[in-house]
């Protein structure tokens, strides 16, 4: 290995004191060779090293004897006579010549090796090992022996809440050779805090390329560092613990203060290279509160990190650090001195706001994402370009999960595949432009997403996320509704196909299984466990050993050792290990960091692509770096041109190299700006003497080669990118032109010329006449042959096939843009004319084609007659006269067909005549016609289209294109199942419209033609209807004119332009989502379904026949809810409404409210005007589990119901609100705020101001206060424990339930005013209950009622002068009464009923009511009915609440002359004394016995019988 540390050191120094080199150096490794015993034999998989791209072969040796009969070209082979005892090498053949082989290993008996872990014990000394688990890893050569080593997170189970009582036992790091042997530990001490440990992390890789990976990580005070030598260092401040000042709430223990370090350290010993503070802080100069500066002030923001080692120059790793991911941003890069391990700074990221701020995931990755070979920094929703400035962003803000390829063979360039929180969906976009393919909105947190080639049904990539369908890369849209086996943690290489199989836990942290798309569990590594709870991460998952399958690195299901899973199944696909590509081991570097993501190649592999072979690994291994000449000395040699500057260099006459490759850079460079994304690109000029010999050419890079001359040698020209310019000759070189390269010149080739797609071919070069020949062509779809075409003198350039001419076509849905080959002409006009000239212009000889000539697509010259004609091998474009454009009219006469096409079929009637559409045309599609089914043949270019009259038309095919403007009026159906392109304005002014597409950013073409911003530029009038069939999203604004116009859909509609104009009318069951303001809008009426308001108001008026009405914001519309419509109103949180509500209708409305991890907040302010809706309003709660329905209003709902469910709160803040009608079981409430501290008044609920009679089940609650108004009946059937003051202003409150046990009208003072009434049956928890002059209290729940109980809780009560208490009575058991009253004050009408036919007896007694004591004021008034013949009323216990019914002749009247003994009683019935005297005389003594002021009962006891009577006495 010393030859190869010399050798990488060299490289280094290249990299460090030149410009001439932008390669990258990769790690030099063994060859991982593994043996497994299986069923079959050995199963034997090695390691194809990237420097083995070309011409190497195998041999395996089983105890040192040949095994294979030839060479191997794959790196897997089963051995059907191995053995347990036997021993495998393996030897490379390079071109034939075999070299040493590696070392001998032996069998394993099963497929995985066990890495057993050491003891942990404490820093108290005591064994702890059981109480440890095994979590993330990562891979490095830590030593430089070829093998990677690994480093494992062990986390103390015990760290939950990060007790401040634990001083000795912490998270650790621990290093380990496959072989078990121990290297070293990193004791992260108690000041490493981070909930669960999901952002303590670790970080190696060969910054020095020195062949050995060093380390960074983050450390805190209190860190030991030990290793396998016995030393020892420390880190900070060893007494320090910041326990105490952290939330120890589960998910909020995050650390808040003390120091941080970078350390930078030897990988094999972890020996101190470089310690300094953390150079992106907590906080920074002048900043001294951490949620003033990140967002929360219990850490969480603050401690989110990163770390990696991307190559920014192309060449050498620097050390990237960052921090923050929801709100700010901090990011720095360093590169390294090799000699002295000196960190200097490259670059610092700081926000720079806008869309830049608050886009960082839970992982972020590295990928050199705009293919100019240096690596950006994939950040979640956004890009930092290699400079350190941003490439690009989406805005779309935090998520969870991102994915980073080349996920689309068919685009150039990578692309992202993510899920996001804030954005609330998923989207899939252009990696280095940010430019957004597709977004879902799911409404919530999509906290998964997951892609890859998981399958050879469908081209490109397949992409999943929460509450998706399965999603093409392609096609940019869902493929199929439901999917099995693509689970969203991990993607993983596994069963030898080029197609990528899913990695998840068998339950929560159970054992790895790998699943196969629509197959199932096809292995599981039993005896494992996954890691992260949910999430389910195996401990790494990387490439380390045996072929290009990965391994999966977990724990055992003891914690006590790692487990190195190899797949045993065979591959017949020979790719070098992923370790060499060079996004793949960045992936596995920043595994660890944050919520663990699966790696993910530079590149696209798949069978059904016909992409079987990987690209050439960017790297400068096993090559020859030249700078400025190639000479004889290089004969043989594999060399590498790879200047980030490119220049110019001079080939030797006669000179051989094995093999020449040429890295020709562009490089694309951000600024903060996604419309200020520049590319510039090098060149390289090779000069001098062609090559010759058997070498082969190879070209990467999107930059430019320029080349001339007859080159000879033999081997393939491989064009894997860029652009090539090349004058001359190649007879005996293959040319191989990989997808989006471009091969520009006169040039001859005598071998086969093939092209993926998107590859360019221009004959003569760019805006050049001139000449291409090659003995075959073979054109894959989406291949482009571009033409300079000249009218004058009919020149064109020219393709000289000498032999096969290959047309690939395809016909799949899932296709790209291009089915077939392209052949592209770039017009040159003659003078004075505006198109070309017609005629045939000779383009190319053909000796044979295989394939069809009319599946080559034309472009270029779109809207011009033209064909493709093949004659005698001489292949012409043939351009077609036209007549001039006029009016014709479809008419659907040809027997043969519907075609629609350019001058062809005649299908249409000019002036009469049948005749076919030219480009200019104005289309009229009326009544008139035959046949009202139309297909476009191919993109056609009309002036206008009208499409008339009562009759169902259906248009499907290609596209209408250019600037040409639809109307559709008339009373017909006009069906568009076609995605159109044209410019000009649609009108839909009748009948329905019906399409399954739409315009907008994203998607700029739909079935009424390309995306604008201009206002109008869709227009609805006279009650026409636009109809979808499918979901859409409609990026162009809409005006509604005259008479209005309907959108009736059953799918989602996303609007993300405008509604302006007079009246919407949105019918159907899907979801109508409006992303810009509406308040152009005069009206919008929602009958059916949802509309989800995204921005300001929807309309001026909001008119709600039906459906339901979901705002994003707040709004300020009028709301009008017609009567015997229903309707639902959903608010959103964080909002203010001031809406004016009317009509007589029924309207839900959900209140928002802010839900935290254990807590609610009230943010939304309800001040909506209501004082003219006379219909009903029903209070909701978005929060079912909490409820609240927050008022911030003075205004009524006077004439209207307020409808209250059971489990919602109304609130106000401190205001008076008068409701018309009261109904339901939920609560009237006490005070809201909107802000944490801030304090309201105490509400009024004013009730009953309609005047009619209704029953409310619910309550009132907290400090309210209640009033009831109007003449009406309230019934109360709720219990209500508000403690304000309870008001009967007008009308009566009806108590109606019997058994109840709480208070029904709260717990403060009740009063009941004059006209007003209390009665019913059930409880009264209030203090103190006063009737006023004119009302009454009356229990019962009728006027009729002879039963029913009102029972107080102790209540004081008050009937004053003038009010009357009254009781109804049928018989002795059968009566109303109160019960439990403390003190009754009878200062007004006590009156009692007899039902008419009643019966009563003498003695029976009604205890009225029952009271602690009861006072019988002076102005009591009784007024009891009469009984029937024969009885009377004894009133003599009256006091204590009790009537009696006595025989009459039983009770006579003593006369004057008898001597009468007189008993006085008090108003409670007490004695107060007693005299005799003659009856004549007992108003005298009365008089003079000077009683105090009050009233009396006096009994008066004679032989002849007795008498009572009320005595009232009076101040002297």
């Amino acid at each position: 290995m010393k030859k190869n540390r010399t050798i990488l050191l060299l490289m280094l120094l290249l990299c460090i004191g030149t410009s001439a080199m932008a390669q990258r150096v990769m790690e030099t490794l063994d060859r991982g060779l593994v043996a497994v015993k299986t069923n079959g034999g050995v199963f034997l998989s090695w390691r194809i090293d990237g420097t083995e791209y070309y011409d190497t072969e195998y041999n395996i040796y089983r105890d040192g004897v040949l095994v294979n009969e030839s060479p191997l070209m794959v790196s897997n082979y089963t051995d059907a006579a191995g053995t347990l005892n036997s021993t495998y090498a393996v030897s490379a053949v390079v071109r034939g010549t075999e070299q040493t082989p590696c070392e001998a290993v032996g069998v394993w008996k099963q497929p995985y090796l066990s890495i057993p872990m050491q003891k942990v014990y404490s820093r108290r000394g005591t064994d702890i090992t059981s109480e440890y688990s095994l979590n993330d890893a990562t891979a490095a050569d830590l030593d430089g022996d070829g093998q990677m080593e690994l480093i494992v997170k062990r986390i103390y189970n015990h760290e939950g809440l990060f007790d401040v009582a634990n001083d000795s036992a912490f998270v650790h790091f621990e290093a380990y050779k496959l072989d078990g042997t121990w290297l070293w530990t990193i004791d992260c001490g108690p000041n490493m805090i981070s909930s669960s440990h999901v952002e303590t992390n670790i970080n190696a890789f060969d910054w020095d390329l020195d062949g050995k990976a060093e380390l960074i990580m983050r450390a805190t005070d209190g860190t030991i560092v030990t290793n396998a030598n016995g030393d020892t260092y420390t880190v900070g401040d060893m007494k320090a613990n910041y326990r105490n000042q952290i939330s120890h709430s589960s998910n909020m223990t995050y650390a808040t203060a003390g120091a941080e370090f970078l350390l930078y350290m030897e990988g094999l010993t972890a020996k101190l290279y470089n310690k300094r503070a953390f150079p992106l802080p907590r906080l920074e100069s002048g900043e001294s509160n951490i949620e003033a500066a990140w967002g929360d002030g219990y850490g969480h923001r603050a401690n989110k990190f990163f770390f990696g080692a991307p190559y920014l120059d192309g060449c050498k790793p620097s050390i990237f650090l960052a921090r923050g991911i929801y709100t700010r941003h901090r990011m720095v890069a360093y590169d390294v001195n090799p000699e002295t391990h000196e960190l200097t700074e490259r670059w610092r990221w700081n926000d720079v706001g806008g869309a830049w701020w608050g886009q960082g995931y839970h992982n972020y990755g590295i990928a050199d994402v705009d293919w100019d070979g240096r690596d950006e920094i994939v950040y979640g929703s956004m890009v930092i370009d290699d400079n350190g400035k941003g490439l690009s962003t989406t805005g779309l803000g935090h998520g969870d999960a991102q994915h980073c390829s080349d996920l689309d063979p068919y685009r150039k360039g990578q692309e992202i595949f993510a899920c996001n929180e804030n954005a609330k969906g998923y989207n899939y976009r252009d990696a280095t432009t940010s430019k957004l393919y597709f977004f879902n909105d799911i409404g919530r947190d999509c906290g998964r997403a997951m892609a890859g080639n998981f399958t050879d049904s469908y081209l490109g990539s397949q992409m999943v996320a929460v509450g998706s369908g399965l999603l093409s890369s392609v096609v940019a849209k869902s493929v199929s509704d439901g999917y099995s086996n693509i689970t969203q943690n991990f993607r993983i290489y596994w069963d030898g196909d080029l197609c990528s199989e899913s990695l998840d836990g068998n339950g929560t942290e159970g054992a790895a299984d790998i699943h196969k798309f629509n197959s199932g569990v096809i292995y599981q590594a039993s005896g494992t466990k996954m890691c992260n709870w949910t999430k389910n991460t195996p401990s790494l998952q990387a490439d380390i050993l045996g072929d290009w399958r990965e391994e999966i690195i977990a724990r055992s299901s003891d914690n006590q050792s790692l487990r190195v899973y190899v797949s045993t199944f065979p591959s017949q696909y020979p790719i070098y290990t992923l370790l060499h590509d060079m996004q793949y081991r960045q992936a596995v570097n920043w595994q660890m960091c944050g919520y663990n993501q699966p790696p993910h190649l530079s590149y696209f592999i798949g069978k059904a692509e016909g992409y079987t072979v990987a690209p050439p690994p960017v790297m400068s291994n096993g090559r020859v770096v030249i700078k400025d000449a190639i000479t004889a000395e290089h004969n043989d040699q594999h060399l590498l041109m790879a200047n980030p500057e490119g220049g110019e260099v001079s080939v030797a006459e006669g000179v051989q190299p094995y093999i020449l490759t040429v890295n020709a850079f562009s490089h694309t460079t951000g600024s903060n700006n996604n419309n200020n994304i520049s590319t510039s690109y090098s060149a390289y000029t090779l000069t001098g003497a062609p090559f010759t010999g058997p070498m082969r050419l190879v070209k990467q890079g999107e930059g430019i080669l320029n080349l001339g001359g007859n080159h000879t040698y033999t081997g393939e020209t491989m064009l894997w990118g860029g652009v090539t310019n090349f004058e001359g000759e190649l007879p005996n070189s293959p040319v191989v032109m990989k997808r989006f390269a471009e091969l520009n010149g006169n040039l001859k080739m005598g071998k086969n010329l093939s092209m993926e797609y998107g590859a360019i071919i221009r004959p003569g070069g760019v805006e050049a006449v001139g000449a291409m020949s090659v003995d075959s062509l073979e054109m894959h779809f989406g291949a482009v042959a571009e033409f300079d075409l000249y009218a004058d003198g009919f020149v064109a350039d020219t393709l000289n096939i000498k032999g096969l001419l290959s047309i690939e076509a395809i016909t799949r849905s899932d296709a790209p843009a291009y089915k077939a080959p392209v052949f592209r002409f770039v017009q040159h006009l003659a003078a004075g004319e505006e198109k070309m000239t017609p005629g045939s212009y000779f383009i190319a000889y053909v000796g044979e084609v295989k394939g069809d000539i009319e599946d080559i697509i034309i472009e270029g010259l779109e809207g011009i007659s033209c064909v493709l004609r093949l004659e005698g091998g001489n292949l012409y474009l043939d351009i077609n006269a036209q007549r001039m454009p006029a009016t014709i009219y479809w008419t659907g006469s040809d027997a043969e067909s519907t075609l629609w096409d350019l001058s062809a079929t005649q299908n249409f009637v000019n002036q009469g005549q049948a005749d076919y559409f030219v480009t200019g045309d104005t289309v009229v599609f009326d009544s008139t016609a035959t046949n009202f089914t139309v297909s476009l043949a191919q993109e056609l270019m009309p002036a206008a289209v009208v499409v008339a009259g009562d009759k169902a038309y259906k248009i499907s095919g290609e596209a209408i294109v250019g600037e040409a403007s639809l109307t559709k009026r008339g009373s017909g159906m006009l069906t568009l199942s076609n995605v159109n392109k044209y410019t000009g304005k649609t009108i839909l002014e009748g009948g329905n419209t019906l399409v399954s597409s739409l315009a907008n950013k994203i998607t700029p073409n739909g079935a009424l033609g390309a995306y604008s911003n201009a206002a109008g530029h869709i227009e609805i009038r006279n009650g026409a209807v636009m109809s979808t069939t499918s979901a859409v999203t409609n990026g162009t604004p809409i005006r509604l004119g005259e008479g209005g116009g309907v959108i009736s859909n059953t799918k989602d509609f996303i609007m993300e332009g405008a509604f302006s104009g007079s009246t919407l009318t949105k019918r159907g069951g899907g979801w109508l989502k409006t992303q810009a303001s509406g308040s152009g809008l005069g009206r919008l009426v929602i009958t059916a379904g949802t509309v989800q308001n995204g921005s300001g108001n929807a309309a001026k008026v909001v008119e709600m026949q039906g459906g339901s009405l979901v705002d994003n914001v707040g709004t300020s519309n009028e709301m009008h809810i017609p009567e015997g419509r229903t309707a639902s109103w959903t608010t959103a949180n964080r909002a203010t409404y001031t809406n004016k509500i009317t009509g007589a209708g029924k309207i839900t409305i959900y209140c928002a409210t802010e839900k935290g991890s254990n807590w609610v907040a009230t943010r939304t302010q309800l001040n909506l005007n209501t004082a003219e809706f006379t219909g009903t309003l029903v209070p909701q709660a978005t929060n079912a589990s909490d409820g609240r329905f927050t008022l911030n209003t003075a205004s009524n709902l006077a004439q209207g119901r307020m409808d209250i469910p059971s489990g919602i709160v109304v609130q106000n803040t401190g205001k008076v609100y008068t409701i018309g009608e009261l109904t339901g079981s939920g609560s009237l409430g006490g005070g809201c705020t909107f802000s944490n501290g801030a304090t309201v008044g105490v509400n009024t609920w004013k009730v009953g101001s309609r005047g009619t009679d209704f029953t409310f089940g619910g309550s009132i609650v907290a400090d309210a206060k209640f009033e009831k108004v109007g003449a009406g009946t309230m019934t109360v059937t709720g219990a209500s424990d508000f403690t304000g003051t309870a008001v009967i202003s007008e009308g009566a409150v009806c108590l109606n339930k019997g058994a109840s046990k709480v208070a029904m009208l709260g717990k403060g003072t009740l009063t009941v005013n004059e006209g007003a009434v209390l009665c019913g049956a059930g409880m009264l928890g209030n203090k103190t209950i006063t009737l006023k002059s004119g009302s009454l209290m009356r229990p019962g729940t009728k006027e009729s009622s002879v039963s029913g109980t009102i029972r107080m809780d102790g209540s004081r009560l008050n009937i004053n002068e003038g009010a009357t208490l009254r009781f109804s009575l049928s018989s002795r058991s059968l009566y109303t009464k109160l019960t439990n009253a403390g003190n009754v004050v009878l200062n007004g009408t006590l009156k009692v009923d007899v039902r008419d036919g009643a019966e009563f007896n003498e003695g029976d007694e009604f205890q009225l009511w029952e009271a602690d004591n009861t006072t019988l004021g002076a102005t009591m008034v009784l007024k009891l009915d009469t009984l029937p013949e024969g009885f009377v009323w004894d009133t003599a216990d009256l006091a204590s609440g009790v009537l009696r019914v006595a025989l009459a002749d039983a009770i006579q009247t003593p006369n004057d002359a008898q001597q009468t003994l007189c008993v006085v009683y008090n108003a409670n019935g007490v004695e107060y004394t007693r005299f005799s005297c003659l009856a004549s005389e007992t108003g005298a003594h009365l008089a003079g016995l000077n009683l105090p002021e009050g009233i009396y009962i006096v009994r008066a006891v004679s032989s002849q019988g007795e008498n009572v009577t009320k005595y009232v006495a009076k101040r002297q």
